[in-house]
């Protein structure tokens, strides 16, 4: 699903929604449920906020990793890893 993501808090303030748009009704790609395996509400916020922010993270680290193929950097374990991540995210 095309980003960008937004994130709300659910009516029953039990979980964040992900999603395009406002997130209304079924119109998520995720949520994150609060208080679940000793999470704090901090914790499930900030793993909320990753996921809204997939989309733009993708395609920020995919022009990172074009520049530097460009300029002829393109070398290194953080080269590397920014490829299988790229990879694992776009099965």
């Amino acid at each position: 699903t095309p980003g960008p993501w937004n994130m709300v808090l659910c009516d029953a303030e039990t979980a964040w929604l992900i999603g395009p748009r406002k997130t209304e009704g079924n119109d998520y790609v995720a949520d994150v449920h609060k208080l679940i395996d000793g999470r704090s509400d901090k914790d499930s916020e900030a793993n909320a906020c990753l996921i809204a922010a997939a989309p733009e993270l993708l395609v920020a680290l995919k022009a990172i990793l074009h520049d530097a193929e460009l300029r002829g950097v393109a070398v290194g374990p953080a080269y590397n890893d920014a490829r299988k991540a790229i990879e694992k995210a776009s099965k």
